[in-house]
């Protein structure tokens, strides 16, 4: 079941050149500006740099994209500060930066994560009757439903020339009813502050209109 989110801003900004920042502002938190903190995210084996991956201050709404390097800057008031670097696929780093020496460039070198799967014999016949059988099953019981509900979470993000400029999610109910058709409760949104005009009913709905 998807918890609530509350309804927050999301600030984006180009970080001296070297990825996008996501400052998330609550009602009652004041953003203050200060330390920068440079680092990179690469592959323990390669080096290459993890593109995109994240980097997130520890109890604390900020947060950072890095570029397509994996080079990223942040800002943040005061230190110290626990940063943890994720990205999927990897385990997670995490380094406590105590005092303004330790800011000059942080590199985090992260290890793919190995996932193993069951093995198991897949036989296209057998396939094709299980999923004729859904479909007629299907057919018998979708006349009986009255009703349903279900929750939705829907993330947009713009691009523009491969970098994202705009991002809006929502968290929402949506119902149908066979003689009323859909109804969407949208239950918390938050979006980047160029999307403050936007209509505050986007969700999952129209989204896919």
């Amino acid at each position: 079941m998807l918890a609530r989110i509350p309804h927050v801003a999301i600030h984006l900004q180009r970080g001296l050149g070297l990825g996008l920042g996501l400052t998330l502002f609550g009602a009652s938190s004041a953003h203050a500006r200060g330390i920068n903190l440079q680092g990179r995210i690469t592959d323990a084996v390669s080096g290459e740099g993890l593109p995109l991956a994240t980097a997130q201050v520890m109890e604390q709404f900020t947060g950072i994209i890095a570029n397509e390097d994996g080079f990223f800057t942040l800002e943040v008031s005061e230190l110290p500060v626990t940063l943890r670097v994720t990205y999927i696929g990897y385990t997670s780093g995490e380094h406590v930066i105590a005092d303004s020496s330790a800011t000059q460039q942080i590199e985090f070198r992260l290890s793919v994560t190995p996932h193993r799967l069951p093995e198991m014999v897949v036989r296209p016949d057998e396939a094709r009757h299980i999923m004729a059988e859904v479909i007629r099953r299907k057919a018998q019981w979708r006349p009986r439903v009255q009703s349903w509900r279900s929750e939705a979470y829907t993330r947009m993000t713009m691009m523009k020339e491969g970098d994202i400029f705009a991002v809006l999610e929502s968290v929402s109910e949506v119902h149908w009813k066979r003689d009323a058709g859909y109804r969407e409760v949208v239950l918390s949104q938050r979006r980047t502050e160029n999307l403050d005009d936007l209509d505050e009913g986007y969700g999952a709905l129209s989204a896919v209109e």
